[in-house]
């Protein structure tokens, strides 16, 4: 079980809804508490001690035009991390806690933590101890054409169908439409390769279309003898809103007999902000 340490405590006093602990009073541990008040030990209507729990005012809803509060010291440093105000123990010797310094507020380990988010019952974000930031929950997506490549047999412009998955971060790619779907508004990183093999044409068409517009364009092919093999790729920065849309369309000049190979093509993409 964890404990709550409060820093440098001398006194404890209520005055209208608020709890201040800022001076010496009869009752309380000294300095540096790090043990419980006893029992009956009270601060007026704000403070109650019940045992190993502290009540601190009265339990109230959010609605409470005026709720209690917990005022812990009045001071703060100008160096980050260096200005504790409540400490969580996992141990005698080891915690985590929060500060102020340099008008900001701080979130302080003592030692090789990670700082990490809940919604829901599951971890979102995560910070650990390097300061590495993973987020799993973060749309992305990975889809490739698994085995045999995708024959287009007409110079229309062909939605690119990438039937498999390496990853799918919230289920957003169909892999029977080539499809993705944004599952928020925000900036999109999307990323597009197509290897075609047995073009004639001089120029082929390659572009990613959203449901706010479209990004690439023309593709020269070096050959016009039935190139073996032509790679195009292109990348972009959407901005998408829920449930808007993304995918990948080739075409040619004019030739209707070539095909987007299958592990040499991909599309991806994964929420930048």
């Amino acid at each position: 079980m964890a404990t709550i340490k409060i820093n440098n405590v001398t006194a404890i006093s209520e005055s209208g809804g608020t709890v201040v602990l800022d001076s010496a009073v009869t009752g309380i541990p000294a300095a540096g508490v790090t043990g419980v008040l006893p029992v009956g030990v009270t601060g007026g209507s704000g403070l109650t001690a019940l045992g190993t729990n502290v009540l601190i005012g009265t339990e109230t809803g959010v609605s409470t035009s005026s709720p209690v509060k917990l005022s812990l010291g009045g001071t703060y440093s100008s160096a980050a991390g260096a200005n504790p105000k409540l400490n969580i123990y996992a141990d005698a010797s080891e915690y985590m806690g929060f500060g102020v310094s340099a008008d900001q507020l701080d979130y302080i380990g003592s030692a090789v933590y990670s700082h990490v988010f809940y919604t829901n019952n599951a971890e979102r974000l995560r910070i650990d101890g390097s300061g590495r930031v993973t987020m799993p929950s973060q749309p992305a997506f990975a889809a490739y054409r698994y085995t045999t490549g995708q024959t287009i047999s007409a110079d229309v412009w062909t939605t690119c169908i990438f039937n498999t998955e390496r990853f799918d971060i919230g289920s957003n790619y169909n892999t029977s439409t080539g499809i993705f779907t944004a599952p928020v508004t925000g900036r999109y990183q999307l990323n597009g390769l197509a290897t075609v093999t047995g073009i004639d044409d001089e120029y082929c068409y390659f572009q990613i279309i959203t449901s706010n517009r479209n990004y690439g364009g023309v593709h020269q092919v070096p050959s016009t003898t039935g190139a073996e093999y032509e790679m195009m790729a292109l990348s972009c920065l959407a901005d998408m809103d829920a449930g808007d849309t993304a995918y990948l369309i080739v075409n040619s000049e004019s030739d209707s007999s070539y095909s987007v190979r299958g592990d040499e093509s991909e599309f991806t993409g994964f929420l930048v902000c």
